[in-house]
């Protein structure tokens, strides 16, 4: 299985989708804030 990740980048705030090769979304729209607590947070949803 394949898993696609998508990630608008902005100065202040990110946004991370992710899908598998059948177009399940697994993730939808999670706002990561550009700081490290907005990384930490990313990081524990994998």
């Amino acid at each position: 299985m394949m898993i696609y990740a998508g990630i608008d980048v902005a100065k202040y705030e990110h946004h991370l989708s992710i899908s598998d090769d059948q177009g399940t979304v697994l993730l939808a729209d999670l706002e990561i804030l550009n700081n490290s607590e907005g990384f930490l947070m990313a990081a524990s949803h994998t």
